[in-house]
């Protein structure tokens, strides 16, 4: 699955905030009901967009536990297999994966 680059997805984010910011203050000088839509379809196009960097991240995150997963060798007798999951889940909860 091919999705928008993390770079691209920052400018859009951007983009649809400072349009927000824009129709806000439209809104809050005019009180038109015009502007306050303008407004809020710019926000929820901003939290969609944060949403999906997140999901991005996360799915990221994800891949690179799934490589490290299948890299454990689940034959091990020496019992550096419990010294794996162990490194795993400190890495899983110092954030790095």
């Amino acid at each position: 699955m091919m999705g928008l680059p993390t770079d691209e997805i920052k400018r859009l984010i951007k983009h649809y905030d400072e349009l927000a910011e824009k129709w806000q203050y439209e809104y809050m000088d005019s009180g038109k009901p015009s502007s306050q839509r303008a407004w809020e379809r710019n926000e929820t196009m901003t939290d969609a967009l944060r949403a999906a960097l997140s999901a991005q991240e996360d799915r990221r995150k994800l891949v690179s536990l799934q490589c490290y997963v299948m890299e454990l060798d689940t034959d091990d007798e020496r019992g550096d297999l419990a010294i794996a999951v162990k490194c795993l889940q400190n890495r899983v909860s110092e954030g790095m994966i």
